[in-house]
C-alpha cells in the first residue's frame, strides 16, 4: 500500500476558521525557514485555519526599524481578515498564533497587544532561542510579554523565558513530515552515500571529503548558505526530501553547534535529526546530551557518535 502525506493545498470548506496563523513567508521567503512552512501548510489543513502572510516591512533595517516603532512612527499593516477587524476591535478568532524563528522577527510583525483585540489568545512560537544574552534583549522581552501562551524549539530556554517574562512556557519539539520523508514502499537507491545538509563543522566535513575522494562515495553538502530566498517552498522541501530518501548516512549535530558564541555551549535537538530518522539513513555526528534528546531519541545507536 502506498503512503499517503497530507496535501497542504487541499481546501478545507467545510471547516470554517477559528485560529489566525501569522506566517514569514511573505517577509522573509529563506530557505532556512521552509521546514516552517510545511509546518504551517500542514497545520493548516487539519483545523480551521486562516494562514496570515504579512508584507515585508517598509523600513528594512532592523535598527531603523525598532527606532520608528519605538517611536509610533510605522503603523504596521493587518492583512487579510485581520485588517477587517481592525474598525470593529472585537474578537473574530478564537486565538492568533505567531510561528517564528527567532526573536527578532517580532520587530517585522503586528504587535501582539494589537492581535489580541482581534482574538481571544495570542500564542508564540519560536524556533531558536537561546538564554544566552536573552535577559539583555529587552524591547523584544517586551513583545515576547504580550502574549498569553509562548512555545519554544530550545527545551534549555523553557524555565528562563517563563521567569524573564512571566508567561506559561512550554517546549514544543521539531517535527517533520514524517510520510512526505518515508522512503517505502518505493526504496529508491541509496546513491548518496554521506549527506550534510546546513551549517557544518569544518574539521569533521574535510575529513568526510578526504574519505569520499578516496573510496569514491558521493558526500552530498550545501555550497551556499540558507539565506537564499526560496521562491516555493514546497519545491525546495520537495527535493530535499529526494536527497535524504537517497542517503545511506545522514549527519547530525545540535542546534548551531558550530556557533558557541550564540548558543553559549546550549545543545538542543535541531531538526536534521528527525529528517534523516524519518527517511531511514543512518545518523552520524553528535548526540546531544540532555534530557530532551533521550526522550525522542533515547534508544541505543541512535546516533552514530563522531568527534565533529
Amino acid at each position: 500500500m502506498k503512503s499517503t502525506t497530507i496535501k497542504p493545498n487541499s481546501p478545507r470548506p467545510e471547516t470554517p476558521a477559528r485560529i489566525s496563523l501569522l506566517s514569514m513567508r511573505g517577509i522573509d521567503p529563506v530557505r532556512s525557514r521552509c521546514l516552517r512552512f510545511e509546518f504551517e501548510d500542514i497545520v493548516k489543513c487539519v483545523d480551521g485555519i486562516e494562514l496570515v502572510t504579512p508584507p515585508a516591512p517598509a523600513i528594512r533595517s532592523r535598527r531603523f526599524r525598532r527606532l520608528a516603532l519605538a517611536a509610533g512612527m510605522v503603523r504596521q499593516r493587518f492583512p487579510g481578515s485581520l485588517g477587517s477587524m481592525q474598525a470593529s476591535g472585537t474578537c473574530h478568532r478564537e486565538a492568533v498564533i505567531v510561528t517564528i524563528e527567532s526573536l527578532s522577527d517580532l520587530e517585522s510583525l503586528p504587535p501582539a497587544s494589537r492581535l489580541r483585540q482581534r482574538a481571544h489568545t495570542a500564542v508564540c512560537y519560536i524556533d531558536e532561542l537561546f538564554t544566552k544574552g536573552f535577559r539583555q534583549r529587552t524591547g523584544e522581552i517586551r513583545l515576547l510579554r504580550q502574549f498569553d501562551r509562548i512555545f519554544l524549539g530550545c527545551a534549555g530556554s523553557v524555565e528562563e523565558v517563563a521567569d524573564v517574562t512571566g508567561r506559561p512556557c512550554s517546549y514544543l519539539a521539531p517535527s517533520v513530515d514524517a510520510l512526505a520523508l518515508c522512503p517505502y514502499p518505493e526504496t529508491p537507491v541509496r546513491a548518496i552515500d554521506v549527506y550534510w545538509m546546513g551549517r557544518r563543522a569544518q574539521g569533521m566535513h574535510q575529513a568526510l571529503v578526504e574519505m569520499a575522494e578516496n573510496r569514491g562515495w558521493w558526500y552530498l553538502f550545501d555550497t551556499t548558505s540558507g539565506r537564499h530566498t526560496a521562491p516555493d517552498h514546497r519545491a525546495h522541501r520537495r527535493q530535499l526530501s529526494e536527497f535524504m530518501r537517497r542517503a545511506r548516512y545522514f549527519v547530525v549535530t545540535a542546534g548551531k553547534s558550530t556557533l558557541p558564541e550564540e548558543t553559549g555551549g546550549q545543545e538542543e535537538v535541531g531538526f536534521r535529526y528527525f529528517e534523516g530518522a524519518a527517511a531511514g539513513a543512518v545518523l552520524i555526528g553528535q548526540r546531544p546530551h540532555t534530557a530532551a534528546f533521550e526522550r525522542v531519541f533515547g534508544w541505543p545507536d541512535s546516533v552514530i557518535e563522531i568527534p565533529l
